[in-house]
């Protein structure tokens, strides 16, 4: 159920804000492990095989828990603390891989951050949808947007230069937590003002 907001109030606002920094900060972290993901798993003795195997379960998982994140977002009125722990599942799930040793424990930690990725994805957009009037859906989309792209340059960017200044590739992997959970908490940073939320 979407909440009516008045054409006049400015589309900015720190629901906005917070929506588009969790995009970002989530982007950023779970691209700074794929970016390096093909050489940890080379440094286990995986090759092409192991790769293709991981990504299509999780991309298939995603596209599964994003109809599951769209059937719950019709049906629930308090969509925040979901959208908050897709994106903690997606965090941890993420970091944890850089205690993963076999091909098995990477594709069950990859697939469980993906529907994480998947589930708070409809969730995200009924909140956005909430916090702007319909009049700027295009503006407010449009930013969410550039966050995430932001946050899959940056992601890559900044791995391939801890790479290469020597960072072990578990250790980053490990780090991409903290911009995770700064991500999970972002989706707070607006007072609760929407009924939806």
């Amino acid at each position: 159920m979407s909440v009516a907001v008045p054409a006049s109030r400015p589309w900015i606002t720190r629901a906005v804000l917070g929506i588009v920094l969790a995009t970002f900060l989530s982007d950023f972290s779970h691209e700074m492990c794929t970016a390096v993901l093909p050489l940890y798993l080379a440094g286990m003795g995986l090759g092409p095989g192991a790769l293709g195997l991981i990504e299509g379960v999780a991309d298939f998982l995603v596209s599964l828990s994003k109809l599951a994140g769209g059937v719950a977002g019709h049906k629930l009125r308090r969509k925040r603390p979901l959208t908050a722990l897709g994106y903690l599942v997606t965090a941890v799930a993420t970091s944890a891989m850089g205690f993963a040793t076999t091909a098995l424990s990477l594709v069950t930690l990859r697939s469980a951050a993906w529907i994480g990725r998947g589930f708070r994805g409809p969730l995200r957009d009924f909140l956005l949808s909430d916090a702007v009037a319909t009049t700027h859906y295009g503006r407010a989309y449009g930013l969410e947007r550039a966050g995430d792209m932001r946050g899959a340059v940056a992601g890559p960017l900044v791995a391939s230069l801890l790479v290469w200044g020597g960072a072990e590739l578990r250790v980053l992997i490990l780090w991409t937590l903290v911009p995770g959970l700064l991500a999970a908490a972002s989706v707070f940073l607006p007072a609760l003002h929407s009924s939806s939320a």
